[in-house]
């Protein structure tokens, strides 16, 4: 580090600066300088070595440009011009011109000063980038040990979870099988583990997983239902069972006379799932049948650690799911993790909406052919990012998204639908072409979404909607 605090790139030591100059440029080149002159003054002519070509002063203006950048190889062609100069500038022959004069006085200052300058800025340029890719390794770093922080809490936590439940649950062999169902990386093998775990557990008749939705919560997975038990499958938000989940955040029992007329024969245990991060509710679960011996205070305390449990664990699974989007994202690859599109699309959607210009996205998905191999994802995602280079522009935000069924997407500021849906199926068949030419056959679909239509004065035509547009696109085509 120097003084000013800004880390070097490859010089082993720190410098003094003076004026802007480094104090060891100056010392070496006024030290090579007077060991050149004494050279000269005592084993040669005495002529500065005027008679030499190339002139020995090359050396050190070549050295310093080349080591130090512009600034120093600029004094130190300077100094040399001083000390071959001084003192000693050579008279006009009587038949020479004066421009000639002076050209053969000036040849070797002024080629000093455009190798520094040469020199110098070519030096300048691999000090920046060398300090540019300093900074992104250092970045790296940061996101690496953050993750494996990250990492290393939930993992501790999944730990602390496990052994708060397992004092509750009736055996071991239980709470380990337990534990497996919901011990998933995302948070939709959460969901699909959530049954298993409620059965060992609690061993319901009857029982229900309910998801938010927006205004009302609906059923998401049930067990033992019948057509004649009358069981909803669905509560707004203006039910007194939604209030009580939702708002209240109730576990509601049925022994309890109040908590009966809420659940109204819709079950016998019921209480919210709570997303242990953020503390928002995103589902409930509900029991509508249970044994005899299955209903005791016991019972009802390990149904309240259930539900927290799976709470945890779909947090931990959403965190993974954003930390594994972080990690795979590569800024060298210009691909964003999916964690962050929603935010950026509602930034582009703003801005349009602000500044009057259109703003589109497209969703892609690559699947492949019937009966072919499977291209590799690697292979896959070298394919977009070299369809994208060729396809789209610099400011086109391009995501990892993997949601909803969609690999891609791309945000298209200042593009009409018409632009969009385009641009979309030319990035389609250029990514199906070069993976025909790896020997993968694919089918594409896509998706333009209009993010905002902005409607000109002068515009008189009927505007143009293009909500969903799917449509596949055949590898073939391009070629």
């Amino acid at each position: 580090m120097t003084q000013s605090g800004v880390p070097h790139t490859d010089e082993p030591r720190a410098h003094r600066v003076v004026l802007g100059l480094r104090v060891s440029a100056l010392v070496e080149t006024v030290l090579f300088l007077a060991v050149a002159l004494l050279v000269d003054a005592l084993l040669g002519s005495g002529d500065r070595f005027s008679e030499i070509s190339p002139h020995p002063f090359w050396i050190i203006v070549l050295l310093v440009s080349t080591y130090y950048g512009t600034n120093e190889g600029l004094a130190t062609a300077a100094l040399c011009a001083i000390a071959a100069l001084a003192g000693h500038i050579p008279e006009q022959g009587f038949n020479e011109e004066s421009t000639t004069w002076l050209l053969r006085v000036t040849a070797d200052p002024v080629l000093w000063i455009m190798a520094a300058l040469l020199l110098g800025e070519i030096r300048s340029g691999h000090r920046h980038r060398f300090e540019a890719l300093k900074g992104k390794l250092e970045n790296a770093r940061q996101q690496v040990s953050a993750i494996t922080h990250a990492y290393e809490m939930l993992s501790e936590a999944k730990s602390t979870l496990e052994v708060r439940v397992a004092a509750q649950v009736q055996t071991v062999p239980s709470v380990y099988r337990a534990s497996r169902a919901i011990d998933r990386q995302t948070t939709e093998d959460v969901l699909a583990g959530i049954p298993d775990l409620v059965r060992t557990v609690m061993a319901p008749g009857k029982f229900s997983l309910f998801l938010l939705n927006g205004p009302s919560l609906s059923v998401s997975t049930s067990e033992g239902w019948q057509a004649s038990d009358g069981l909803l499958k669905k509560f707004d938000s203006s039910s007194v069972l939604f209030q009580a989940i939702v708002a209240r955040q109730q576990t509601l029992l049925a022994s309890d006379p109040s908590h009966e007329r809420i659940l109204a024969n819709q079950g016998i245990l019921a209480a919210p799932l709570v997303h242990a991060g953020t503390g928002a509710i995103f589902g409930m679960l509900k029991i509508e049948r249970v044994g005899l011996t299955g209903l005791n205070p016991a019972s009802v305390q390990n149904f309240r650690i259930l539900c927290e449990w799976i709470g945890a664990a779909y947090a931990s699974a959403e965190r993974i799911e954003t930390l594994k989007g972080m990690r795979d994202s590569d800024p060298m690859q210009q691909l964003l993790p999916g964690s962050f599109y929603d935010g950026q699309r509602a930034a582009l959607t703003d801005l349009a909406r602000e500044a009057g210009f259109d703003a589109c996205a497209f969703y892609a998905s690559f699947e492949p052919e019937a009966g072919h191999a499977v291209p590799d994802e690697a292979l896959v995602a070298q394919s977009v990012l070299r369809a994208a280079r060729e396809i789209l522009s610099p400011n086109n935000l391009r995501f990892n998204f993997g949601k909803a069924g969609w690999t891609y997407v791309v945000l298209l500021p200042g593009h009409e639908p018409q632009m969009a849906d385009a641009v979309a199926k030319r990035f389609i068949r250029s990514v199906c072409s070069i993976l025909a030419e790896d020997g993968y056959s694919v089918r594409s679909r896509y998706l333009v979404e209009i993010l905002h239509r902005y409607r000109r004065a002068d515009d008189q035509r009927s505007e143009i909607i293009l909500d969903v547009q799917q449509q596949p696109v055949d590898a073939q085509q391009k070629a």
